[in-house]
């Protein structure tokens, strides 16, 4: 999804299933990892202001 379109809302879901993945029974399962990975370079990307 380019970061023009991510909402607050969005990257807050995607955050919330990055911690979902940090959990003692999934942590360390290479899905998991590759997922975590994922995540962070999503919500690295500055969301851009909305136009006024």
């Amino acid at each position: 999804m380019p970061a023009a379109q991510r909402s607050h809302g969005i990257v807050v879901s995607v955050q919330r299933v990055h911690r979902a993945l940090t959990a003692p029974r999934v942590r360390m399962a290479e899905p998991a990892r590759d997922l975590r990975a994922e995540i962070e370079l999503f919500t690295n990307n500055p969301i851009p202001a909305l136009p006024r």
